[in-house]
């Protein structure tokens, strides 16, 4: 039993190991562009966690190897028109998964992304098509400056609970500084759910 239970720690290890490094935001490490611009020149933008990655040849691009990666969508930051309509997104849905074209995949992530990890992602739509332009992890500064550069003021801080005891409600509010922001004013989220 202990060795079969050894045994199954280091296969898990050396899988880990080998898809560990995949770095999709690597491929993309030689931005001319602050993220500020990048947000600011393509249409669609989102937040995501990386799932799954798959090769196919194609002759969409000059290598004649196209690349798939699936993403858990956690929040669209800018979309093209219709965009949710075609894929039939919603913040309430449960369909919340997005492929993603890519050109090129870095070398280490040809066997797949095991991730999962959060990127933001640049992308325009082309033939139906997302297909990814840029890719950088995410992290709050970076979430931040993307809001900032679409208009937004930064968060304000959370609300008290709504209630006292038992589940409540907190919520933190954003203003729009052009007029036109993407994306909404007011966040929400429980609280108090051990009360």
């Amino acid at each position: 039993m202990g060795e079969y239970l050894l045994t199954l720690l280091n296969l898990l290890l050396l899988t880990h190991l080998s898809t560990a490094f995949c770095d999709l935001g690597r491929f993309f490490s030689e931005k001319e562009l602050s993220i500020e611009e990048t947000a600011r020149m393509f249409p669609i933008v989102f937040r995501g966690i990386s799932l799954a990655t798959t090769g196919s040849r194609s002759d969409a691009f000059g290598d004649g190897v196209q690349f798939t990666a699936r993403f858990e969508l956690l929040n669209m930051f800018k979309d093209a028109p219709d965009l949710r309509n075609h894929w039939s997104i919603d913040a309430d849905s449960g369909n919340r998964k997005l492929d993603v074209t890519l050109e090129q995949l870095p070398e280490e992530c040809k066997n797949g992304v095991t991730g999962p990890i959060e990127y933001i992602v640049f992308s325009t739509l082309d033939d139906n098509k997302i297909v990814a332009k840029s890719i950088t992890k995410w992290d709050e500064e970076s979430d931040q400056r993307i809001w900032m550069s679409l208009g937004w003021s930064k968060w304000s801080e959370w609300s008290p609970c709504s209630v006292s005891c038992s589940s409540g409600i907190q919520q933190r509010i954003r203003h729009c500084s052009t007029g036109k922001c993407p994306g909404y004013n007011i966040e929400q989220r429980h609280c108090n759910l051990f009360g």
